[in-house]
């Protein structure tokens, strides 16, 4: 039986393909419409599923302190952060790497790599900060110090070179490998994964081609997704539409701020 959700989201299908056949762009337009309805429907089945971590640890909390006092912060809550932490953690005996799609400075890459090989991939890798984001630049300013969260950033340096350092100084650039390219075209190349954790565009589209990741995923392991929020209808919508497409595949959803994950059965 279609529940009320699925049931509107039918008939706006149908409706809109009367004026539109592409089934990307009329998914797209409905889970804008319906986008809070969704977030509802998702965040309300995660909190039958919150995760429950053994115990505090101490070497996440001296890894995030020794972060945040060498001025390397990212756009990832301490909560997120965490969780990532500990979900790598769970799959360091297993022999497959993480793929991290979006790095932007390589804070959260950092917590997956103390644990795991990582593969990250992002397509403004060789883009310099202060060329490639001055809408960003203003955007941080309004949240945080901008003097402070820029001050371990030097001229001229490509996000990648700026990551490269923060990795160095973490400990954990051995464990890290890089590609710089669209996502899509690179996962062919890529190789099994005990995760796979999305922090890139978020346009449906564009989150939507994570198809081509989840079949590379082994039994027990986790798709991650950020920015699942109010703000970002184009996560919410491919979010949700991957949950229906495979849920019979799944475990979760499991929520945390706006991260979202699946595990994989």
């Amino acid at each position: 039986m279609l529940t009320d959700l699925e049931t509107k989201i039918k008939i706006l299908k149908h409706n809109f393909r009367i004026l539109n056949s592409d089934d990307d762009e009329v998914s797209a337009h409905i889970y804008t419409i319906l986008s809070h309805d969704i977030l509802f429907f998702l965040q309300t089945e995660a909190a039958k599923n919150q995760p429950i971590w053994d115990q505090e640890s101490a070497d996440f909390i001296e890894l995030f302190n020794f972060l945040y006092n060498h001025k390397i912060i990212g756009l990832i809550t301490e909560g997120e952060a965490k969780a990532l932490y500990f979900l790598a953690q769970a799959m360091k005996n297993n022999q497959e790497p993480i793929i991290e799609i979006g790095a932007h400075l390589g804070f959260s890459t950092i917590f997956l790599a103390k644990h795991k090989l990582v593969q990250t991939i992002d397509n403004q890798f060789n883009d310099k900060l202060r060329e490639a984001d001055p809408l960003w630049r203003i955007f941080f300013a309004n949240f945080y110090n901008d003097e402070f969260l820029f001050a371990d950033i030097r001229d001229h340096e490509t996000k990648l070179e700026i990551c490269r350092r923060h990795w160095r100084l973490a400990g954990v650039f051995a464990n890290i490998k890089t590609i710089c390219g669209e996502a899509k075209e690179a996962a062919a190349l890529m190789p099994r994964a005990s995760m796979v954790f999305y922090d890139a565009d978020h346009d449906y589209k564009s989150v939507h081609d994570l198809d081509a990741y989840f079949s590379k995923i082994v039994s027990h392991g986790v798709i991650a997704i950020h920015d699942f929020n109010e703000k970002t209808p184009g996560v919410i919508g491919a979010v949700y539409d991957f949950y229906l497409r495979n849920k019979v595949k799944l475990d979760g959803p499991f929520l945390i701020d706006s991260l979202i994950w699946f595990r994989v059965k």
